[in-house]
């Protein structure tokens, strides 16, 4: 997936995903909240591609990461 314009896109570094079964945990949490587009999750990279209609805080991302049982380790710039 591209960075998309036109929408905020943050690249959320996730600690703990092991498996797809993990990947696809977070994907789904992760589009749930209604300010989510779309999200990718790249499991080599530990990382996740949010795209959002509008901004969300990060302590949402957070703790709805931490709820899964995984770290959130930050938001890379």
């Amino acid at each position: 997936m591209l960075f998309e314009k036109n929408y905020i896109n943050k690249t959320i570094k996730i600690g703990g995903m092991s498996c797809n079964h993990c990947k696809n945990r977070v994907e789904t949490a992760l589009k749930k909240l209604s300010e989510v587009k779309s999200v990718e999750v790249n499991l080599e990279d530990k990382t996740a591609l949010i795209v959002l209609k509008k901004d969300l805080s990060n302590e949402i991302i957070k703790n709805t990461i931490e709820c899964l049982g995984f770290s959130f380790e930050g938001v890379e710039e």
